[in-house]
């Protein structure tokens, strides 16, 4: 399992490393959805290692936006945010926002590089 969660009341935590999946994407999604109190999150965390490799397609980053659309039904206001620093990771992160946008996902997003 290339990836850690974690969440408290309101935050969830994920770090990726190693080579990264869309399995892998796909069960932490379902890890955040299933967080206990998801309806009351308020910041996700999404945190790609330097040295990950994400093994995805721009479908890949479509399927990831629609799934988190769906899911807006139990949780409309919130922040996500991505640390993303190798460029396989940064265009995962890119493409899903720009994505989750032109869809009109009412989630707040933002990508940093460390």
């Amino acid at each position: 399992m290339p990836y850690k969660y974690s969440y408290t009341n309101d935050r969830f935590f994920c770090l990726f490393t190693g080579i990264v999946t869309w399995e892998d994407l796909f069960t932490a999604t379902g890890n955040l959805y299933g967080s206990e109190g998801f309806e009351n999150l308020k910041e996700v965390l999404v945190m790609f290692s330097d040295n990950s490799k994400v093994l995805t397609t721009s479908r890949t980053h479509q399927e990831l936006a629609y799934l988190d659309k769906a899911a807006m039904n139990y949780n409309t206001k919130l922040n996500f945010a991505f640390v993303a620093k190798a460029p396989d990771a940064k265009t995962l992160a890119a493409n899903y926002v720009k994505i989750s946008k032109e869809i009109g996902t009412t989630w707040n997003f933002s990508i940093f590089e460390n």
